[in-house]
């Protein structure tokens, strides 16, 4: 599956929360994000998705995000997190993703999460050539609650922030 050349607010290719109670969780397998488009401050250049009342657990397996942009937002290639009310989570899996040149003009070239209800895992694969203006040219997390890496390559590798698992 290919998603090119879409632009939207929010998630310029894809954009889903889960809302209620239950959980959303849909997979892109062998699928290609490229060159996508959000134009607003929410981000989420290839796909923007939160855990609002309910739980959203994408996976992601096979897939390249290139060229996509948060062009006033975080998350270039990818923007997630929780709020609202309890039960809430959000929590991506990536498994054989690429990140190459995506970028965003606040936070988190590559992907950008938040939220204390929140959790990123990302097995083997690869962030390269991907920027932000502000902070973590491929990664910025903002008080997540797990945070799990294996077999993954970092341009640059990665810091660990004292105020919590920010990582660039």
């Amino acid at each position: 599956v290919r998603f090119a050349d879409n632009w939207a607010k929010e998630g310029g290719a894809v954009h889903f929360l889960a809302d209620g109670e239950g959980t959303t969780s849909p997979r892109f397998v062998n699928a290609i994000f490229e060159r996508n488009v959000a134009t607003g401050d929410e981000g989420g250049g290839g796909v923007r998705f939160g855990g609002y009342r309910g739980t959203a657990e994408p996976e992601f397996v096979n897939v390249l995000f290139w060229r996509n942009e948060a062009v006033l937002g975080s998350g270039g290639g990818v923007a997630f997190e929780t709020g609202g009310q309890q039960p809430r989570r959000a929590s991506p899996m990536f498994v054989h993703a690429t990140f190459v040149h995506n970028r965003a003009s606040v936070d988190g070239g590559a992907v950008f999460g938040q939220g204390d209800s929140a959790a990123l895992t990302v097995e083997n694969s690869i962030f390269w050539g991907n920027t932000a203006r502000k902070n973590g040219p491929h990664i910025w997390l903002d008080a997540l609650a797990e945070v799990a890496f294996s077999h993954t390559l970092i341009e640059g590798g990665i810091q660990v922030s004292s105020n919590g698992p920010r990582l660039v």
